[in-house]
């Protein structure tokens, strides 16, 4: 499944997402990347939130249907991390520009996990190519005086 790439062409780490555990997982692992960074408590609890929304809204969406499973990878690259979730399924569309446009209440009990996961993330992104759909996320350490 393609998925995230760094400057040397692979990802720093990847793990397979196969039921809820995993995404447990999936949020440790993200928070040892985000301290091993030096992202503050506060950047590394959004991170992990983030995480949990991302693997969460592919787990509830059909990302499991055709593969069985599907995959996050995350890419250190400086002060900066970029965390994909890869999955093979149904066709789907995201408007990640209305996204940051958002600004009427949403009262459902759905539908707040990209617009939460937009205010968390400095850059987010949405590939397809047929049944694969990549969905990056990329956020850089806040300098010091501004992590509090």
């Amino acid at each position: 499944m393609p998925c995230l790439r760094n400057g040397t062409g692979h990802a720093n780490k990847s793990l397979e997402i196969r039921d809820y555990e995993d995404i447990l997982t999936a949020m440790q692992m993200t928070k040892t990347l985000a301290e091993e960074l030096g992202f503050s408590a506060k950047e590394t609890l959004f991170l992990q939130l983030a995480t949990e929304e991302a693997c969460t809204n592919a787990y509830d969406h059909g990302a499991l249907e055709r593969t069985g499973y599907f995959e996050i990878q995350w890419a250190a690259i400086h002060a900066t991390i970029e965390i994909a979730v890869c999955q093979e399924s149904r066709p789907f569309d995201v408007d990640l520009r209305a996204l940051a446009e958002v600004t009427e209440r949403n009262d459902g009990p759905r539908g707040r996990g990209l617009v939460l996961i937009a205010g968390l993330m400095d850059e987010l992104g949405v590939t397809r190519s047929g049944r694969h759909v990549k969905f990056s996320m990329r956020k850089t350490r806040a300098q010091l005086s501004d992590a509090r």
